[in-house]
């Protein structure tokens, strides 16, 4: 009896000490966690914003003058822009599902999902930014190496043509990764003042176009964006000059980078590959694969931003700008208040276009036609104001 008594006693000793040692383990490991288990999911990789576009593309080239890749990444829109992005828009201004490239698809229904837009969009704006600066490294080889086969290959790399390998040995394989990695030397350049949209149609009548602007904005409406302005930077030191890009974007009360390249890129025939950020030797400049633009327009665009006065539409143009806009919004304003009367909706002139959206997407729903189309979103479809305050061009337009 004493036995099975001791036997018991053992036992139940044993089963106190797992309990205590169980307990103390689930404590550690809740202590160690944060209060919030998907932290993985709510941690945001973006900053907390900017107040003005020009702070946005300012942080953006400060960082990549120190090659702070994480840094620059968190000055643009990440969760903010899969939180907002309307996949259901983008795909009825497409017309078409596309299997292979599949977008951010948003709203996010759980955390899965939520984790996974975020690590598409991080995967872009870091190819955005890594590919520019591989095509300056073989311009770089192609200008300053000493070897021809080397210039050879960069050249045909820059190109897009496919160079064979097939003779090269592998040590000569090493020695080609290791010139491939001339990327540009940001660390002495000037940063030139922000660039207004206006300063960089300066280098291209269509970029302020309201076709061009239209399309603008209907990108940035599917963005769920609630202001946008295009920004530039002039990046030189005494050998070189780059010019950046971006499409800034307003979430909140707070600005992000949006795009790299952006709209101007396009316009300008750059290459995809190089949209964002472009230039290099100022020296060698008329070697550099850019059809539409030069060293001295990048100069151009430097004094710009340091002159406020000059390389602007003239007076007369933008009065002409503005006067054909507003003939433009009356006609919209009259065409949106009829047609949602004809179908038991209110569309009001008066109030703002963005507070109206959900009335001109049940018109559309009930006319049978597409909301994400020129039609319904265009710039004058909101009044002249508004659309200033939308781009930031208070101080630039009259």
């Amino acid at each position: 009896m004493k036995s099975k008594l001791s036997k018991l006693s053992r036992l139940t000793v044993l089963g106190l000490c797992l309990g205590i040692l169980i307990s103390v383990f689930i404590f550690q490991v809740q202590a160690a966690e944060p209060e919030n288990s998907s932290a993985s999911v709510t941690e945001r990789r973006e900053c907390e914003g900017f107040d003005t576009p020009e702070e946005a593309i300012t942080a953006f080239c400060e960082a990549l003058k120190e090659y702070d890749f994480e840094k620059a990444l968190s000055t643009f829109a990440l969760e903010s822009y899969c939180e907002n992005y309307d996949y259901a828009g983008f795909i009825e201004r497409l017309r078409a599902f596309q299997p292979v490239s599949i977008n951010i698809i948003s709203p996010a229904e759980n955390d899965l999902s939520m984790n996974l837009n975020t690590m598409k969009r991080i995967s872009d704006i870091a190819a955005k930014i890594t590919t520019p600066l591989q095509m300056i490294a073989f311009d770089n080889m192609v200008l300053f190496s000493e070897d021809e086969n080397i210039k050879q290959l960069a050249d045909a790399l820059r190109s897009y043509q496919l160079y064979k390998a097939d003779e090269l040995s592998y040590s000569e394989l090493k020695a080609i990764a290791v010139s491939m990695q001339q990327y540009p030397d940001f660390s002495n350049v000037e940063i030139s003042e922000p660039l207004s949209p206006l300063k960089l149609g300066a280098l291209n009548p269509s970029y302020l176009s309201l076709n061009n602007l239209n399309n603008i904005f209907l990108q940035d409406v599917i963005a769920g964006a609630s202001g946008a302005a295009e920004m530039g930077i002039i990046m030189e030191d005494k050998r070189n000059i780059y010019l950046v890009v971006i499409n800034t974007v307003k979430y909140g009360d707070k600005w992000y980078n949006y795009s790299l390249g952006g709209n101007f890129m396009i316009l300008m025939s750059i290459p995809v590959s190089r949209s964002g950020i472009i230039g290099g030797s100022k020296e060698n400049f008329d070697e550099l694969d850019y059809d539409l633009i030069t060293a001295e327009d990048l100069q151009t665009l430097f004094d710009a931003s340091f002159d406020q006065s000059s390389h602007v539409p003239t007076d007369e143009e933008l009065s002409e700008f503005r006067q054909t806009f507003e003939e433009e919004h009356a006609v919209y304003a009259e065409t949106m208040e009829t047609e949602a009367k004809a179908n038991g909706l209110v569309y009001d002139p008066e109030t703002s276009w963005f507070d109206q959206i959900d009335v001109l997407k049940e018109l559309a729903e009930k006319k049978g036609e597409t909301f994400y189309s020129t039609n319904y979103i265009k710039i004058t479809a909101m009044s002249y104001d508004e659309m200033k305050h939308y781009f930031t061009l208070e101080d630039d337009l009259p």
